[in-house]
């Protein structure tokens, strides 16, 4: 959608500060921190890159999860069922990671 409209508003230098802080907290640009929240989006600072190598971190050993509970059901040599519980709460632990800190669809684009 093509934004054709000009909106000019009068800040004051520290309004304009704070709003830029705000916006370089959520990885945005601050016109586009000023439009999302004033349309009532609810924003999310964005991660630091170290919780973005936890965050992969995490999913390695999901991936390693998965892979034992594949080997389990060909050998038969390891429980399934508590393989997939654990996989289950590694994959809620994910989601409320995510939902937490970064909003579930953030794409670290604007």
């Amino acid at each position: 959608m093509n934004r054709v409209i000009n909106l000019t508003i009068r800040l004051t230098i520290q309004e304009r500060e704070q709003l830029q802080e705000k916006a370089n907290k959520t990885g945005r640009k601050i016109t586009t921190y000023i439009r999302e929240t004033a349309l009532g989006k609810k924003l999310h600072e964005k991660p630091s890159e170290e919780f973005i190598v936890e965050l992969k971190n995490i999913r390695k050993i999901q991936s390693d999860i998965n892979y034992l509970i594949k080997v389990a059901h060909i050998d038969n040599d390891i429980d399934s069922k508590v393989l997939k519980e654990l996989n289950e709460k590694m994959n809620n632990f994910v989601k409320n990671i995510r939902h937490k800190y970064i909003g579930g669809d953030y794409s670290g684009n604007d």
